[in-house]
């Protein structure tokens, strides 16, 4: 009986996916980012042109 019980803990601790305690719920949500348009629709830097 002792060792059914030993081997059920066991595989108890080898299959839990998580920790005992409560953790942030929002820990590993990720955060959209938004990225400017690409391609033709970017940005360009240009030099300021001279005044005359």
């Amino acid at each position: 009986m002792k060792l059914l019980q030993a081997l059920r803990q066991l595989m108890r601790r080898l299959l839990r996916r998580g920790p005992a305690e409560p953790q942030d719920p929002y820990a590993r949500v990720g955060v959209p980012v938004r990225r400017g348009p690409g391609g033709r629709s970017s940005a360009v830097a240009l030099e300021e042109p001279p005044e005359s």
